[in-house]
């Protein structure tokens, strides 16, 4: 798809000084700016992309979205806030796409959906899919803008840290398909309340398309507040349990997504049948952590409402290996088996975590902090550390203030470091062959850190 600032202006986005220029990719970093795109000036907190104009110039951009008139010779498109003029660029590539859409969100497993589902449409097709963590009101108009490409499906991640943000994303991407896959205490912080975070994503069901088919986690406890926005829509509903699948209308349940018959391989990695309607298909899943399986149920509901037969939702799924930083498994120090959850952290996914490592003798947790949980940061701390012994994890390691908390509450306060280098050199001290080491934090908590050391070490030794 060409675009060109005159078409912008037309359609009230912004103001055009100097020439037109035409273009098909748009570019917010001018580190990663090639040669032909337009270059988009974001202001933030820390930054602002107006004084990088001179740069995007010299590196090919063909011409500005600014917010103000910059000394250049370029064309510029004069917008009165760059980030909303993104999206509304993005809406109109949206707009032009003749494939189908699924919008995703939820407190936590929602990247690994969008990676299963985007196995499950190649399977099926073409797809175009969000790209690591573009979920947020810059990413998911960067991926909008792929929509340019001609796809049968296209799998788009949505994120939200502040309220009315994933309506507005909503908007601009307009779902055939929309999904929230659970609800826990994620980014309370910004919200307040677990109550509030159900009632922001819930908004996905309700502020686009009006003919999007809702597809509903029956087993989240927010049920009731998915299905007030959802008011009156075509719902396809899946869920580990089915007891609640009473609260949905008859004349608005299209199919309902189970299984059962769960088995467990060596390496982690269940087995289970997968029902749709009255049929019934075997899944091997290539990821650990019986977590996955509703994650997996998930996909398959999103696989068929767009039409995907179960054979093929067996096929994708079983051929998704997870994403970096996601209950990724490599051989450590001495033989050590380390999982990498690395990425990111709430209570529900630390949770789902601890299940998969307790299934293991010699078992050591290494936390950093969980962030964005407002006042109740401490107690929800506190909580998984009581719930790491309860499962029986053998040991517990942690770096970060609020985890000082979570180590107490295991009982081990002395398992506390000031610092990741005090904490890799006794992980390093003490891990082996019969070592089963998982490492979580949120992302502001970096425990990448942790988990490349024990790499780079295993590394080095194999040299």
């Amino acid at each position: 798809m060409l675009v060109n600032f005159s078409m912008l202006q037309e359609k009230n986005i912004g103001v055009l000084e100097n020439t037109d220029c035409h273009f098909s990719s748009i570019s917010t970093d001018t580190r990663k700016l090639v040669r032909g795109d337009v270059f988009v000036a974001i202001r933030g907190e820390n930054f602002d992309g107006h004084s990088c104009v001179l740069d995007a110039e010299a590196k090919g951009a063909v011409g500005l979205i600014v917010e103000r008139p910059v000394e250049s010779g370029l064309p510029q498109l004069i917008v009165d806030n760059s980030i909303k003029a993104l999206g509304k660029i993005g809406h109109l590539y949206r707009q032009q796409f003749a494939g189908r859409v699924v919008e995703i969100t939820g407190s936590c497993g929602k990247t690994t959906v969008k990676g299963m589902l985007r196995e499950i449409c190649l399977v099926a097709g073409s797809c175009i899919a969000t790209q690591g963590n573009f979920n947020n009101q810059i990413g998911v108009p960067l991926t909008l803008f792929q929509l340019s490409q001609p796809a049968d499906f296209a799998v788009v991640e949505a994120g939200t840290s502040e309220v009315g943000e994933i309506c507005y994303l909503t908007s601009i991407i307009d779902p055939d398909i929309a999904l929230v896959n659970n609800v826990m205490p994620a980014h309370v912080q910004g919200f307040g309340s677990v109550e509030a975070i159900a009632e922001e994503k819930s908004a996905i069901y309700d502020c686009g398309n009006r003919g999007c088919i809702s597809v509903v986690n029956i087993d989240d406890d927010y049920l009731p507040t998915f299905l007030k926005h959802i008011n009156g829509g075509k719902i396809i509903a899946f869920g580990m349990q089915q007891k609640n699948l009473n609260l949905i209308p008859e004349d608005q349940l299209v199919a309902a997504v189970g299984c059962d018959t769960e088995e467990i391989d060596k390496n982690g990695c269940y087995s289970f049948n997968l029902i749709v309607g009255d049929r019934r298909q075997k899944v091997s899943l290539a990821t650990v952590g019986r977590h996955n399986i509703r994650n997996a149920m998930a996909a398959s509901a999103c696989a068929f409402a767009l039409g995907i037969n179960i054979e093929k939702i067996a096929q994708g799924l079983a051929s998704y290996t997870g994403d970096k930083g996601r209950m990724q498994t490599f051989q450590a120090l001495s033989g050590a088996k380390v999982i990498d959850d690395s990425y990111n952290a709430n209570p529900g996914s630390f949770k789902s975590a601890i299940e998969y490592l307790s299934q293991f003798k010699n078992s050591i947790l290494v936390c950093g902090d969980m962030g964005e949980l407002g006042s109740d940061a401490i107690s929800l701390h506190e909580d998984i550390g009581r719930y790491a012994k309860n499962c029986g994890i053998a040991r517990v390691y942690a770096t970060g203030k609020l985890s000082a908390h979570l180590v107490e509450s295991f009982g081990t306060p002395e398992s506390f470091f000031s610092d990741k280098e005090r904490l890799i050199t006794k992980l390093k001290q003490i891990i082996d062959s019969e070592t089963v080491v998982l490492v979580k934090g949120s992302r502001s908590a970096k425990m990448e850190t942790v988990v490349e050391a024990l790499r780079k070490q295993e590394e080095a030794q194999s040299c």
